[in-house]
């Protein structure tokens, strides 16, 4: 499959599944209230806690596994059942400490929210849904994106239906959204059994765990960065600040998150072809720059436009109720625009084998933004949380692009697009709103659409292996 058709398939869902969010938004701000959703989203923070401690970061084993079965040196046939029997160990452990220490994990970091059904909702979620890394690594490792979309977006239909059941029709307030994630999980966890099964069946090496370990052990570290950027900032929120303003930072993030959420899908094609144009016998430096290049112009000039029109979008989305969450907005964005080349980095890195220099820039970032969030928190509620997460990812960007392997660079299309993106961020935070700002507004909307074109004939150009 061409790259053009697999970002397709990867793209879609993505944005049919953060549309599925942004239509479910206004529901959330019309049936809860700021309190009662913050609870919701505190709780959906928290699964991030299973991803330090329920296989953290198997998928990215997997997927360098899967990729080694198809290049000229092939492992050994029972490659795929030995990472199986460590995630299955991985998932067992953790699964034990989350459910024995539940009360203690509970009060910590859920204060004033009962365990049952909360807690026992979201460990259920995050254990089935790693189920899913060998199936899912398997298709991205063949560029069988098809596969891939279709899974989320069976998963993202029964979500939806699943919260607007159990809000709607059940009235079940609060636990209506975590109980529809566990619903979304349960509902596939059947074909993530069977691939499961077929795994293990393939036998295991004792060889292999020597060269499996080192990998997974990096999943920790990884798993812990996106626990911090996508789940801590909320249960410091609502620690230090009450569940309402957890509401108002998931409302304005849920809308800024738009421009993460659209890297984070195109990442899935992104990291397959990082580890093909730089992990092949013959590097292919030159089109691995061009790639970086002309993602990093798209999602700029695609942040552009979403600074500019961020006040709009929070009045037409959520209401008056949330109007606080506009001034969160831009930062969102920024933060969404900064993984960009985050990610790019981060598959560098992981190709290269740097797995030392990962886990050290993890470690910095974190540090950064737990403390970051201790200062700003307490003083600036939401809008510091915003301001942690992003200058924790550029200290995290930073750091990774200064190492003597980083091959990527700064050219001019993206020092002009940058400043761009700076005024289009300060003019959406102090005109936002105002009918000049509509009207650059359309003008970015037209740039945006020529940036898109090029992108596509870009990838047009590029040949999968």
């Amino acid at each position: 499959m061409s790259v053009r058709a697999n970002v397709i398939w990867y793209a879609v869902p993505g944005l049919l599944e953060r549309g599925a969010a942004l239509l479910l938004l206004p529901i959330y701000t019309r049936v809860l209230s700021p309190a009662e959703m913050g609870t919701a989203m505190v709780v959906l923070a928290l699964a991030g806690l299973g991803g330090l401690v329920v296989a953290p970061g198997i998928e990215t084993v997997y997927l360098r596994w899967a990729r080694q079965r198809q290049d000229a040196h092939p492992g050994h046939p029972s490659d795929l059942g030995t990472v199986a029997i460590v995630h299955l160990g991985l998932v067992t452990l953790g699964l034990g400490l989350l459910v024995a220490f539940a009360e203690p994990l509970a009060a910590l970091l859920l204060p004033g929210i009962p365990a049952w059904p909360f807690y026992y909702l979201m460990v259920g979620t995050v254990v089935l849904s790693s189920l899913a890394a060998p199936l899912r690594a398997e298709w991205r490792a063949r560029h069988q994106a098809g596969k891939v979309a279709c899974l989320q977006l069976i998963q993202t239909g029964v979500l939806v239906t699943a919260i607007l059941a159990a809000l709607l029709g059940a009235r079940w307030g609060a636990v209506g959204i975590p109980v529809g994630y566990f619903a979304a999980a349960l509902a596939l966890s059947p074909l993530y059994l069977a691939k499961m099964a077929q795994a293990l069946r393939s036998g295991w090496d004792r060889r292999e765990l020597k060269r499996v370990l080192p990998l997974a052990s990096v999943g920790l570290p990884r798993s812990m960065y996106g626990y911090l950027f996508f789940s801590l900032a909320r249960v410091l929120l609502h620690r230090f600040s009450g569940p309402e303003q957890v509401g108002i930072y998931a409302a304005g993030y849920q809308i800024g998150a738009v421009v993460m959420m659209s890297a984070i899908s195109l990442n899935k094609e992104w990291q397959p072809l990082v580890l093909t144009f730089a992990g092949g016998r013959v590097p292919e430096r030159s089109t691995l720059q061009r790639l970086w290049t002309h993602s990093l112009c798209l999602f700029l000039m695609f942040g552009c436009v979403m600074a500019v029109f961020s006040q709009e979008l929070v009045r037409w989305v959520v209401g008056n109720q949330y109007l606080a969450s506009a001034a969160i907005v831009p930062w969102v964005v920024l933060l969404g625009v900064l993984w960009v080349p985050y990610s790019f980095l981060v598959g560098l890195s992981l190709t290269l084998g740097r797995a030392r220099d990962l886990a050290a820039e993890t470690l910095w970032s974190a540090a950064v933004f737990i403390g970051a969030n201790l200062i700003l928190i307490p003083r600036f509620g939401a809008l510091g949380a915003a301001w942690a997460g992003v200058l924790a990812t550029a200290i995290g960007c930073l750091f990774l692009f200064s190492r003597s392997w980083n091959s990527f660079r700064v050219d001019r299309p993206l020092i002009i697009w940058a400043s761009v993106f700076g005024g289009a961020m300060v003019f959406g935070s102090l005109m936002g709103g105002a009918i000049i700002s509509q009207v650059i507004g359309v003008s970015l909307l037209g740039l945006l659409g020529y940036e898109v074109s090029r992108y596509w004939r870009f990838l047009g150009t590029l040949r999968p292996i």
